[in-house]
């Protein structure tokens, strides 16, 4: 099966406060693809700038958002006639349910799995390291006069 299609390459930046999600997204019988849920937002729907694109012909553009904030990681139903699982459980009306790490979420071919870390990713940080000493000739030849010696 080939890879699912990646989101609109510029997301809003992230609050830094909201807790780092990513969701697991399994297609059909596919591979998992990790997902981190950027700029705090992630959609799942048949449009193409969904984050997560169902196959389909009859699949809303909009199906679910799922948003990390201050407030903690929800899951909203956005098209209330298309089936959405949580846990096993449908969701029901537009009011956002709360998530947690280990939630799965099955809506259409998709299984989703939610991870949720309280700290932010790791970014890298690079450190200088000083210049090398430049060569000493006088060192090095009494090093050479010392290893003749021994």
């Amino acid at each position: 099966m080939s890879a699912l299609p990646r989101p609109n390459p510029a997301p809003p930046p992230a609050d830094p406060a909201a807790p780092a999600v990513r969701l697991d997204v399994r297609v059909g019988g596919g591979p998992a693809e990790k997902r981190p849920v950027a700029g705090g937002e992630f959609l799942i729907g048949g449009a193409g700038g969904c984050d997560l694109r169902l196959p389909g012909a009859n699949v809303p553009p909009l199906v679910a958002q799922v948003e990390s904030g201050r407030a903690g990681v929800r899951l909203r139903l956005l098209s209330p006639a298309f089936p959405v699982l949580l846990n096993g459980d449908p969701v029901r009306g537009p009011a956002p349910v709360a998530l947690k790490s280990g939630d799965r979420i099955a809506v259409g071919p998709a299984d989703v799995t939610v991870a949720v870390t309280d700290r932010p990713p790791l970014r890298p940080s690079f450190v200088a390291f000083p210049p090398a000493p430049a060569a000493n000739p006088e060192a090095d030849a009494l090093k050479a006069e010392r290893a003749e010696l021994d």
